[in-house]
């Protein structure tokens, strides 16, 4: 294990709160990780307010991990995960979650892809599910590696449960977006906001299939499916309000997609003189989720043209310990 002071290559953070039992199966498949030995990391584990028996599993972890515990109380994942940023260490900062299971190779092959190419500003991972009785949601199966360019890969082609980045594209970037994300009325977004940053501002951003995770997040009715689906939605109307209140280019893209792409269902429905029910609940919770994004800008300070707020540099990593 590193110094405390010392730097290490990678830091893989995660947040969690109050769920024991996937988090001992996240902790333990990161003992099984294949790391050279001259591959230096860190594992930080935010506790997001947790009032299980989450402290105490940690410290079982501690004598086999290189395991760091921060506790942050207010709720949310991206304070949670910028909690996280505020005492990394690594050149590459690696996010996962703690319903994922890691491959063996994952943090081995996550680096190799930085150290070989001085360009890439960041990563995505394959996810696959982890129990085949889980709804087949929450994952990115592709084998073919690929470049992210567009803003309509945003929903495709990576999951904020198996991304990294560079130290520097973090300071670029900034810390995540409060508004967003699981813990707020929003539920979701978070990642592909941070992900949009980045690619705004022209950096590398690749798909590897190779960097790999399984996850376990047990929704198995289409009432837990119908709920997730919700907030992804109230999230994509959150994200398209915020960049398109700045005019921009990439969001009003993606909105003329989504648009196109339920146009067809909505005019059948219209020809059938039927009421296009899923289109209209659709729309209705875009325009909820933008809402709420609103009323949680105003609640911080008010929506600000520049985006100061979410675009905070990462300060010097202060190591504070639970």
């Amino acid at each position: 294990m590193s110094d405390l002071g010392s730097p290490v290559a990678v830091s893989v953070i995660v947040a969690t709160r109050n769920r024991c039992a996937p988090l001992a199966e996240t902790l333990e498949a990161m003992t099984r990780l294949v790391v050279p030995p001259a591959l230096t990391w860190e594992l930080i584990v935010v506790d997001n307010g947790s009032t299980d028996g989450t402290s105490a599993l940690l410290d079982r972890y501690r004598a086999r991990l290189p395991l760091r515990s921060v506790v942050e109380p207010v709720p949310g994942l991206s304070v949670a995960r910028n909690a996280g940023l505020h005492v990394a260490r690594g050149e590459v900062i690696a996010f996962t979650d703690d319903d994922c299971v890691v491959d063996p190779h994952w943090l081995t092959a996550l680096w190799n892809e930085f150290a070989s190419d001085p360009e890439l500003a960041a990563l995505g991972g394959r996810v696959e599910l982890y129990d085949p009785r889980d709804w087949p949601i929450t994952i990115r199966t592709s084998r073919v590696r690929e470049r992210f360019v567009s803003p309509l890969q945003l929903s495709t082609l990576i999951a904020g449960c198996n991304m990294a980045f560079t130290r520097r594209t973090i300071e670029l970037v900034g810390t995540f977006d409060t508004t967003l994300g699981a813990g707020t009325r929003v539920g979701g977004a978070e990642d592909m906001d941070f992900l949009y940053r980045a690619f705004r501002r022209a950096l590398k951003i690749v798909y590897v299939p190779e960097v790999l995770v399984y996850h376990h997040h047990g929704r198995r009715t289409a009432a837990q499916v119908a709920r997730l689906r919700r907030n992804y939605t109230l999230g994509r109307g959150a994200l398209l309000c915020k960049y398109l209140l700045r005019a921009d280019a990439g969001m009003f893209l993606r909105l003329c997609d989504d648009l196109a792409n339920h146009a067809g269902e909505a005019l059948r429905h219209l020809r059938a003189r039927r009421f296009p029910r899923r289109v209209a609940r659709h729309y209705w919770h875009m325009c909820v989720g933008a809402c709420y994004w609103l009323t949680s800008r105003r609640r911080v300070g008010a929506v600000r043209r520049s985006g100061a707020a979410d675009l905070t540099p990462v300060p010097a990593a202060v190591p504070t310990e639970s």
